[in-house]
């Protein structure tokens, strides 16, 4: 029989499946933004404008989740600190080029 203790430890340990629902959660965000700004015409401009503001809580839980996850696994703060903000960073841009793409190409996602 496992512990009560054992059991909280388990249930308080952070998961990939978290850190995915994490990252589903924040691109979920980042790709509502994104549709909206291309049904209003903004200009790619004011889009990067509007991303650099939005979806901060999704960010953080995404930065929370990847960075107790990797430290969990044994990887030092800095270094899981460093992955987080590049994930994020990638994120990003992805978001950005995807704007500008279908901008350019006068679509719009799916």
């Amino acid at each position: 029989m496992i512990s009560h203790v054992l059991m909280f430890v388990l249930l308080a340990a952070p998961s990939p499946v978290a850190l995915n629902q994490a990252r589903q959660s924040y691109s979920g965000c980042l790709s509502t933004l994104l549709k909206s700004n291309l049904k209003e015409r903004i200009a790619p401009d004011a889009f990067e404008t509007n991303l650099a503001t939005a979806c901060k809580g999704e960010e953080t839980a995404f930065r929370t989740a990847s960075v107790s996850l990797d430290v969990s696994n044994g990887t030092s703060r800095a270094s899981a600190e460093q992955s987080a903000n590049f994930d994020i960073t990638d994120i990003v841009e992805n978001t950005k080029q995807r704007y500008k793409d279908y901008v350019e190409t006068n679509t719009e996602p799916r």
